[in-house]
C-alpha cells in the first residue's frame, strides 16, 4: 500500500490492513504490514523523518489470494 504521510516525531510506524467485511458487520483479516520510518529505505541505516515533511512510503503486504464474494467488501 503507498502512502504520503508527515509526523511532528523523527519516526514513526504506520501499518496496513487489508479485511474481508462481511453484511452483518463482522470484519476477517487478510494481511498485514507495518514500516517504521527510519528503517523506510532498508534495515542498514536509520534516517529519521524531519518533522512535518511529507513522505511517500510502501507498506509491504503479505501475499494473499482471495475472491470477495457478493455482499461482502474490502475494508482497508
Amino acid at each position: 500500500m503507498k502512502l504520503f504521510v508527515s509526523s511532528d516525531k523523527p519516526d514513526t510506524d504506520f501499518t496496513a490492513t487489508l479485511t474481508d467485511v462481511y453484511p452483518d458487520g463482522r470484519s476477517m483479516l487478510v494481511t498485514e504490514g507495518i514500516q517504521r520510518m527510519r528503517f523506510r529505505n532498508g534495515a542498514t541505516k536509520e534516517e529519521f523523518m524531519k518533522p512535518g515533511e511529507i513522505y511517500s512510503v510502501t507498506i509491504r503486504l503479505t501475499n494473499t489470494a482471495i475472491t470477495f464474494v457478493k455482499d461482502t467488501r474490502c475494508g482497508c
